[in-house]
């Protein structure tokens, strides 16, 4: 039986989505690299597994990149509040890319707010 006939749509496949998610031993070894601030040298190599996630996205950014376009498609296809960490901690401003986000959970909506004019008032 040829089963390259049958799935012709890798999509199909069962587990096909699972390839682009952060293997859990890879993420461990990056929350403990970010967490004693390792050298950029070391963690550099785990870079195709932390811009699929959107905690590890925002961290890695935090930590060690400022604006980090890569990891920014996870971090707007995640949970809000790194969208909003990454606009308050990383952009310290507005980030317009991940508002439609942000307003989807009303604490970091009301937070993202604040931080809209808190940045308006510093550059007036």
């Amino acid at each position: 039986m040829n089963l390259y006939k049958l799935h012709t749509d890798p999509k199909q496949l069962v587990h096909h989505d699972e390839q682009y998610k952060i293997p859990r031993n890879a993420w461990n070894t990056v929350r403990e690299l970010i967490a004693i601030k390792s050298s950029y040298d070391e963690i550099k190599p785990y870079e195709k597994y932390i811009k699929n996630g959107d905690m590890a996205s925002y961290f890695y950014a935090y930590v060690y990149k400022g604006r980090w376009p890569e990891g920014e498609e996870a971090i707007l296809n995640g949970d809000p509040r790194w969208a909003w960490q990454y606009a308050k901690y990383v952009l310290d401003g507005p980030w317009p890319e991940g508002e439609a986000l942000i307003r989807t959970n009303d604490r970091y909506s009301k937070e993202y707010d604040i931080l809209l004019k808190k940045h308006a008032l510093r550059n007036n």
